[in-house]
């Protein structure tokens, strides 16, 4: 009986063994996933940050241009004004004559 119980003890012992073997293998297994994600999120965050200031300097470039234009269509508006308003004006200057 004893010889019976020491060899099931035995197989027990080896089948623990194995499952903690399999456990360990899981984990490492596992552990090389998560640094492996890990490390694809740090690869995209990195992009997207690159992106962001990309955007961010193509918008500002933009916002500039904007300026310029605007700068540009004020100008071209007042000389207009003094284009169209120089002949009304002269025109009520020499009728009230």
């Amino acid at each position: 009986v004893r010889k019976e119980v020491t060899a099931v003890e035995q197989r027990m012992s080896d089948k623990i063994d194995a499952v903690r073997k399999e456990v360990t293998a899981v984990e490492q297994r596992m552990s090389d996933k998560i640094d492996a994600v890990r490390k694809e999120i740090t690869a995209v965050d990195q992009k997207l940050s690159d992106k962001i200031a990309s955007v961010k300097e193509h918008v500002s470039n933009e916002i500039g241009e904007v300026r310029r234009i605007v700068s540009v269509i004020r100008w071209m508006l007042g000389l207009m004004i003094v284009v169209v308003a120089l002949p009304i004006l002269r025109e009520i200057i020499v009728a009230s004559s």
